[in-house]
């Protein structure tokens, strides 16, 4: 049963880490992302026992919950997709939480020598606007952002 279905302007799973934490417990973050995949590749490895835990688990009926797992994608690794930070930061912009100027390189909240930042580019066709079938190319920022 869904009640309802919101899409928002950041992941629904994102790990938020302290200065501090970063500092202390990089190394055990970075091993948790790793073996959170692991754990992910493994549930989706049996469909039909991981349809089943899904339907127990949230009521569901099993082909609702065989679609859930067809669908579902984990990305467990120390990327960010430029958009991820930038979709929240605008939206605190415009609601006046964040200054235009700390909304202007979302970079600088990436973890330093943890996480790097992965930013897609489309070509500029001469009209300011990319054609749906234009290429995208995406690239790491190998300049961490402080954070």
């Amino acid at each position: 049963l869904v009640l309802q279905q919101v899409t928002t302007a950041w992941p629904s799973w994102l790990i938020v880490a302290s200065r501090e934490a970063l500092h202390a417990k990089g190394n055990a973050i970075r091993q948790f992302v790793e073996h959170s995949g692991v754990l992910c590749e493994e549930f989706k490895a049996n469909p039909a026992a991981a349809s089943a835990y899904i339907a127990q688990r949230y009521s569901l009926p099993i082909c609702k919950a065989e679609t859930w797992v067809e669908d579902a994608f984990w990305s467990c690794v120390c990327e960010v997709e430029e958009s991820t930070l930038t979709a929240p930061l605008e939206c605190l912009r415009s609601l006046g939480v964040v200054s235009s100027e700390r909304a202007a390189d979302p970079s600088r909240l990436l973890a330093k020598g943890l996480c790097t930042l992965e930013r897609t580019i489309v070509p500029d066709l001469g009209a300011g606007e990319a054609s749906p079938t234009s290429s995208r190319s995406t690239y790491r920022d190998a300049t961490d952002g402080g954070g």
